[in-house]
């Protein structure tokens, strides 16, 4: 959802909003943010029904609460397994048939700085792009597919999403359909063109995780697929979804984690996905991507850095059938 600097019709939407909640101080902050322009994607944060606002982002209404049960993550990778018995595991060691996608965030916001409340609640105040040469997502990858590429029980597929639309990189020919190969070098051909495509628009989860449970079940319904494979999902963002929110402007958390576990049992016991966020310190967003990792049965990583030592072994899941 994108608004103008002149829509009348959003700005009396904004303006009911807040008088409807007894909430009349903020609105001229509002004014100063339909002023200021707004970023090209809306990341709807949770809180309008809650019990105070505390800030207002130019990127779209956000309400910090101190009643927010979300948990937060911590620092520059360091991972968030979801229960003690579910840790990293020695990814050389693993000799099952296994099959890795990655779901990565190619929203605008990676790419183009926004201006947003600034911290101490007065004006507005720059945030930096959070991955403007895809320095972060293009190494964690590439890195990861060099390390295991002589690893014949591997094999690779790589989705983008934004712009409510996704494009698989790994393909039959249709950029819609994403299918897994064995050979490294297709990953690494597709991570180079990935690295000089343009990241734009909004952030549809809903259609990578449509995108991801299509491509698993077809892959799993294929005659040569060994039943016994595994599936590790790994999702990278720098935000929150932009088409799970109601008409109240909170993040459908329900039905974000709803469809984490009907990708998850796609094929029932072998598929688990893993998030990484890597965008501005927001508990909320933290919280929303360990929470998927959690309903997900893998293991979630905050990264606060492009040169972070985060890697993706960090969220490949221990004990597979020991995870809660």
């Amino acid at each position: 959802m994108i608004f103008s600097k002149t829509n009348m019709t959003e700005l009396a939407l904004l303006r009911s909003l807040f008088f409807d909640h007894g909430w009349v101080a903020p609105l001229d902050l509002i004014l100063q943010i339909f002023q200021a322009g707004w970023r090209p994607e809306m990341k709807v944060i949770q809180g309008l029904t809650a019990m105070g606002l505390c800030f207002v982002t130019a990127t779209l209404l956000v309400i910090g609460c101190n009643n927010a049960n979300f948990t937060t993550g911590t620092g520059d990778g360091r991972v968030i397994p979801p229960s003690p018995t579910c840790t990293a595991k020695n990814v050389a060691a693993i000799v099952e048939p296994t099959k890795i996608l990655f779901l990565v965030d190619t929203s605008g916001s990676n790419a183009q700085s926004t201006n947003n409340t600034c911290a101490n609640g007065v004006g507005l105040c720059p945030d930096p792009a959070t991955d403007p040469q895809k320095v972060f997502r293009y190494n964690a990858i590439s890195n990861f597919v060099q390390t295991y590429q002589n690893k014949a029980n591997f094999q690779w597929s790589f989705i983008t999403f934004s712009n409510d639309s996704g494009r698989a990189f790994v393909n039959p020919g249709n950029p819609q359909l994403a299918v897994f190969v064995s050979n490294p070098s297709v990953m690494q051909t597709d991570l180079t063109v990935f690295k000089a495509s343009t990241d734009f628009g909004d952030t549809p989860y809903r259609v990578a995780f449509n995108m991801a449970g299509q491509a698993i079940a077809n892959d799993h319904a294929a005659a040569s697929t060994d039943p016994n494979t595994n599936y590790f999902v790994i999702m990278l963002t720098d935000g929150y979804p932009t088409d799970y929110y109601s008409s109240g402007y909170q993040v459908q958390t329900d039905a974000v984690l709803s469809d984490v576990g009907q990708l998850i049992n796609t094929v029932p016991g072998h598929v688990m996905l893993s998030t990484v966020y890597y965008g501005a310190n927001d508990p909320l967003a933290l919280g929303l991507l360990q929470s998927m990792a959690n309903t997900g049965q893998g293991q979630f990583a905050n990264v606060t850095s492009a040169y972070s030592t985060f890697t993706i072994n960090d969220v490949i899941p221990g004990s597979y059938n020991g995870c809660p």
